[in-house]
């Protein structure tokens, strides 16, 4: 290195090394959590949630207010305790990522838990203050975050956070319920999820059927996690097998724009045939998935 070049390598491996590296990214993860403007203004790194910051604007002034109270006001016990949930609740995904709000989501409950803080102990120099022009004020202000609050509620969620929600898996197994003797391949291609887990959850079997009887194909994954690959006659694929590799008579799960169209195109000229049976909708309405029986050309359900 240019360091090594100059110096003797003993020097700089005191300063370039893992345990240097990796605390520094540890830090910098860390002091990302503590950003008021990702906090009420904007925010890249938040999932699925709406455009705008992790909280509310009108969050801010209170918890300006309520963090200053805190240190001012507070007990030894309510800085012990509300510090402390502050400042620990972003450790885990430190050690992972910058800032992001589904990992980090204790900080979702202590931030609106200090603004509120503000009201509790000001609440009587409040009662005195808020006359006139200022009472007006807060309630239009209040209201207006409340109106944001129930249409984002209403709208934004039911429409953008329905794919993540998964709900889709319920009327899925339900239509499959009685299918014991077809393979069925359910493709993660489009919505890369662990698709085994949303079937064990709607389709109820015991743990001690999964663990003891049925029949299980498990293979090692990216990044350490384990790929189930299938569960008695159903097989989780990451994308729809060809068609050589499939048997006679299958069902196949995946997207219909994205894999079941193109799929029974390829199969004009072949023996067998595709037949869309059901499509599974998310619960916004989009499409989610295309229920499909592969069967040699002739045959009859």
């Amino acid at each position: 290195s240019a360091c090594q070049r100059v110096y003797p390598s003993a020097v700089c491996q005191l300063v370039f090394n893992r345990p240097v590296q990796y605390g520094s990214e540890f830090v910098r993860n860390y002091l990302s959590h503590f950003s008021l403007r990702e906090w009420f203004l904007t925010n890249d790194a938040k999932g699925i949630l709406s455009p705008g910051g992790y909280f509310l604007p009108i969050l801010a002034p209170f918890f300006a207010v309520g963090l200053f109270q805190l240190i001012v006001k507070g007990s030894r016990q309510e800085k012990v305790v509300l510090f402390s949930w502050l400042f620990l609740a972003s450790l885990a995904d430190s050690v992972t990522s910058a800032g992001n709000f589904t990992r980090a989501f204790p900080m979702a409950v202590i931030i609106p838990i200090i603004a509120s803080y503000s009201i509790i102990v000001l609440r009587k120099s409040l009662l005195l203050a808020l006359s006139g022009f200022l009472t007006l004020t807060f309630i239009l202000t209040f209201s207006l975050t409340l109106a944001q609050f129930f249409l984002l509620y209403t709208s934004y969620f039911p429409v953008k956070h329905s794919p993540f929600t998964h709900y889709e898996y319920q009327p899925l197994v339900a239509a499959l319920k009685d299918e014991r003797k077809l393979p069925i391949y359910s493709s993660s291609a489009i919505r890369d999820t662990k698709q085994y887990i949303f079937y064990l959850w709607y389709s109820k079997n015991p743990p001690w059927y999964f663990q003891a009887s049925a029949t299980v194909i498990r293979e090692p994954d990216i990044g350490g996690w384990v790929w189930v690959k299938q569960v008695d006659n159903w097989h989780f694929v990451k994308k729809l097998p060809e068609l050589s590799e499939l048997p006679d008579e299958a069902i196949l799960v995946g997207a219909l724009k994205e894999e079941i169209t193109p799929f029974i195109e390829l199969l004009e000229t072949c023996d067998r045939s595709v037949r869309i049976i059901k499509t599974v909708e998310y619960l916004n309405g989009d499409p989610a998935f295309a229920i499909a029986r592969l069967r040699k050309v002739g045959e009859t359900s």
